[in-house]
């Protein structure tokens, strides 16, 4: 695969495992960055990027810069196109633009006012507050950040969560608990699987 295709990241110390599930969910080719490999596309939650020394068509750049920090409890909302999502770590606060873009050098620099990576951890790690429960959160953040590589005219290889041409994808588990319900008559198991299943998820 022509090293220009694949995503180069550049993330601070401790971030490598969210970096990894991040793009365990989008499903592109990428590596942490190689110096002297040029990529088409960079993504950096790292404070001291050099923008002269950057060679990419695309730098997207998650980087709070004093930002404000929510309670524990709070979340700040942003808008992407006519989604509203909360972001859960340090990022701009008021009417400032959360992103905004410019060219350096031929390169479009997409500058993000929240730290990606972090926002990953917090979501695969604390979750988030009941009333966000309904927020795809996770998935607005690799929207968002496949939209910026594909309105730059990049070509995105992307595995899909789903053959082509199919509406549905079949997932094998090895957690089956019942096979036959009628195998276990009217024991403890039947009874806590029937209160589950109705009172339970109520």
């Amino acid at each position: 695969m022509n090293e220009r295709s694949i995503i180069g990241v550049v993330c601070n110390a401790g971030e490598e495992p969210w970096v990894r599930e991040f793009f365990e969910l989008f499903k592109t080719p990428w590596e942490f960055h190689r110096s002297g490999r040029k990529y088409s596309v960079i993504v950096s939650t790292n404070e001291g990027v050099d923008l002269r020394d950057t060679q990419a068509q695309l730098l997207v750049w998650y980087f709070p810069d004093r930002g404000y920090e929510p309670a524990d409890d709070q979340s700040v909302y942003l808008t992407f196109g006519d989604i509203v999502f909360p972001i859960y770590g340090r990022t701009r606060h008021g009417s400032a633009a959360a992103v905004t873009e410019v060219i350096h050098a031929d390169m479009k620099v997409v500058r993000v006012s929240y730290n990606l990576f972090d926002e990953v951890r917090v979501l695969l790690t604390a979750g988030q507050p009941a009333h966000n429960a309904l927020i795809p959160t996770l998935e607005i953040h690799i929207a968002m950040l496949r939209d910026w590589i594909v309105s730059s005219g990049i070509p995105l290889v992307e595995i899909p969560p789903r053959p082509a041409g199919y509406e549905f994808v079949t997932c094998l588990t090895h957690d089956v608990d019942f096979i036959r319900i009628r195998d276990y008559k009217f024991d403890h198991t039947t009874f806590g699987f029937l209160y589950r299943a109705s009172i339970g998820s109520l």
